[in-house]
């Protein structure tokens, strides 16, 4: 007859003697520690009850439909509780969707995070799995015991379960080995150090819709980590990347129009070196025209030997005839504007 030597629970079992049930012949358990995106309630009393009671400490995370970044989630939650290094870091999937789909991603994040994994899914589905993949990946298998031929290939079978307190069989053993914890993890930098604006980050966890695995990442602004690496092993530029690159290798760059509501407080030596195009509003240069309040603004920046030389052009695409304006700056200062087309019957300056 089988004896039960591992637990598996969850908060529905509001109470549990972990020294009796080691008395009883139990010496490992695993623990939920969330389903979804919520931590189990009790997840952190029954990690420090079962530690004191002397038992071997594993865990599980119960997938959930339609929750987003589950991975990402499942990995903070487990290093929150303490999930030691080398545990078991069991997925159960109830779904009915492809349990091989959804395992796998889980299974390489946990395992780049240096936990054991194993799967809990009911005896049935693993059927569809490739067993040489689970065995190169020493992947553990937990099903619920039935009278199949499947079970010999099972790693740990459940046996029966009451109220949140399930007992189950570790037909390996693996489960209720000491577990030899690695101290050597991987270095987080939220964790030693402030990340500044504009750092670089290195590899981490998405903060944008674009998940997955650990990316290469930089940060811009000291909070949001963005991925520089895309899927298929291209590097994933923004337009102030791709434009600084295209200048670096001698390629013509596309103009690109910004608004800029505060142009006339930007003196010659705001900008660099290069040509800007911005799309302003008249008013802020105290410039009337008949009609028209919008123009496009043509700045040209020379830097040479720390004196910064400028020139101006503005161009008014609203109004009925065309006004174009020109003016000249240095250092902190501009010159008046002159009218290159149009004059101050259609275009008059405050």
């Amino acid at each position: 007859m089988l004896t039960p030597n591992v637990i598996d629970i969850s908060e529905q079992c509001s109470t549990t003697d972990f020294s009796k049930l080691k008395s009883e012949g139990i010496k490992s358990v695993i623990i939920r520690l969330g389903v979804g995106n919520v931590q189990d309630e009790r997840a952190a009393k029954f990690i420090i009850g079962a530690k004191n009671a002397g038992l071997i400490v594993h865990g599980y995370h119960e997938y959930q439909d339609d929750v987003e970044n589950q991975i990402q989630w499942s990995v903070r939650n487990a290093h929150k509780l303490g999930l030691s290094n080398n545990a078991y870091y069991f997925l159960k999937v109830k779904s009915r969707k492809n349990i091989e789909e959804i395992f796998r991603p889980f299974y390489r994040n946990w395992k780049m995070n240096r936990w054991n994994v194993g799967l809990y899914a009911p005896a049935t589905k693993f059927n569809n799995f490739d067993f040489d993949e689970f065995e190169r990946n020493s992947i553990y298998k937990w099903a619920v015991k039935t009278d199949d031929q499947l079970n010999q290939k099972m790693d740990l079978l459940s046996i029966n379960s009451l109220n949140g307190l399930g007992k189950d069989i570790d037909v390996s053993g693996k489960l209720i080995q000491v577990i030899d914890a690695n101290e050597l993890i991987e270095t987080d930098p939220n964790k030693d150090y402030r990340v500044s604006s504009g750092a670089f980050v290195g590899f981490d966890y998405s903060t944008t819709s674009v998940q997955g695995g650990k990316f290469l990442v930089s940060s811009p602004d000291g909070i949001n980590k963005i991925p520089k690496l895309g899927p298929d092993g291209s590097f994933m530029f923004n337009r102030d990347d791709g434009e600084r690159i295209l200048k670096l290798i001698g390629a013509k760059v596309v103009p690109k129009i910004r608004i800029n509501k505060n142009a006339l407080l930007k003196a010659p030596a705001d900008y660099s070196d290069g040509v800007f195009y911005e799309k302003v509003f008249l008013d802020s240069f105290q410039i009337k025209v008949n009609q028209g309040k919008l123009g496009i603004l043509t700045t040209k920046v020379i830097v040479d030997d720390n004196h910064c030389y400028a020139r101006q052009q503005l161009e008014v695409i609203d109004s009925k005839k065309p006004v174009t304006l020109l003016r000249n700056g240095q250092g902190n200062a501009w010159n008046n504007w002159n009218y290159l087309l149009g004059d101050e019957e259609n275009a008059g300056s405050n």
